[in-house]
Formats: structure tokens, C-alpha cells, sequence
């Protein structure tokens, strides 16, 4: 049953296929393994349009990080948007700041993430937000976050400040001040609870 669901809603996918093709990075490959469920890993060694199309029948989150990765012009985007929508609860870079490969979204609720930059594998869970915030010295700035960062639901981080690597962020904090690598932060304001040498 499920393959003559797939087979009814190729031709909507045939745009995002070719957008997928035409503008390839090895950041939207590392998405793609990263949202894919382990029981559908198999479907990535040599079918990775198969597990693109996949992702985008089943993971509406999955395609507001596949179009974030696409060019923000042109008739493939506007008509793929059309066909396979993305949410409009979850927001990805909205300021042009990067995302580098590897960002999943834990759930398919209201995220807002507008980092300046943000490393490789980069995980959101429900309600957070990243981005910017007016600072002290009346200047706007959105943080810089590194590798290998988590950030638990309904945590903000705001401002222009640095996330290092390997930072687990708790639910519910909230991050205004730079964060060394290898911490767990929690609490409002954030403090660290646990440092990993």
C-alpha cells in the first residue's frame, strides 16, 4: 500500500528530485542521513533520491531544511514549494546565516533557528529558539554555534555570542552569554552544570 502512495505522489516530487540534482551539496546529504530512520538507513547506499522523496512524504520538518538548502529563487523552489509544502511553524535562516551539514529537528513543531553560523550536526528539539537579540552595547547579533550541539525544547538562545562544540543546551534555558566547548548548560539564566573533559 505504501509504494502505490509513493508511486501516486512522485509526479509532486519531481521538482524537488530535480532541485535536489541540479543544486546537490554535501550538506543536504548529511541532512538526509541524519533525519533518515535507522530501519530506512539501507535506503541511502545507493537511493538517495529514493530517501530524499522519502524524507519529503513523511517528515514535513525534513522539507523546510531541504528548501533552507536550495537556492531561495527560481520556478523549481517556488513550484516544489507549492506541491510539497514546508511547514509554516518552523523557520530556518531566516537572516542568511549558515547551517552547516547534518541539522535535524528533533520534532515537527515551532522552531525558530537564525544562528550567524552553526556547525555540523546541529540538533533542535520542539519550541526553540535561535537568534538574534539587541546585546548591551546596543548592537544586534545572532550567535555562532559549533559542532555537535544540542539544544532541548523550548530553550532560547539569543545574541551575539558562541555556542562551542559538543554543548548540550537543557529545555528550557536560556542562553544570552557565550558557552565554552564540551558543557551542559541549564537554567534561566544558563549556567553550567557539567563540564566534559
Amino acid at each position: 500500500m505504501k509504494k502505490i502512495y509513493v508511486y501516486l505522489q512522485y509526479p509532486k516530487l519531481i521538482f524537488a528530485d530535480i532541485m535536489y540534482h541540479r543544486y546537490k551539496t554535501d550538506e543536504i546529504d548529511a541532512d538526509i542521513l541524519t533525519f533518515l530512520p535507522k530501519s530506512k538507513k539501507e535506503l541511502i547506499k545507493n537511493k538517495k533520491t529514493y530517501a530524499l522523496n522519502y524524507l519529503l512524504l513523511t517528515n514535513v520538518a525534513f522539507r523546510n531544511v531541504f528548501y533552507f538548502r536550495m537556492p531561495k529563487e527560481g520556478y523549481l523552489r517556488i513550484i516544489g514549494r507549492i506541491l510539497i509544502p514546508p511547514a509554516e511553524w518552523i523557520e530556518i535562516g531566516p537572516n542568511g546565516g549558515s547551517i552547516k551539514g547534518g541539522l535535524r529537528l528533533l520534532h515537527k513543531a515551532s522552531v525558530v533557528i537564525a544562528p550567524h553560523d552553526a556547525g555540523k550536526n546541529f540538533t533542535v528539539a520542539q519550541g526553540a529558539t535561535i537568534g538574534s537579540n539587541l546585546g548591551s552595547n546596543g548592537k544586534i547579533g545572532a550567535p555562532v554555534i559549533g559542532d555537535n550541539v544540542f539544544v532541548g525544547a523550548n530553550a532560547v538562545v539569543v545574541g551575539n555570542i558562541t555556542i562551542g562544540d559538543n554543548v548540550v543546551i537543557g529545555a528550557g534555558s536560556i542562553v544570552t552569554k557565550s558557552i565554552p566547548s564540551n558543557c551542559v548548560v541549564v537554567g534561566n539564566p544558563a549556567r553550567i552544570i557539567k563540564r566534559n573533559e
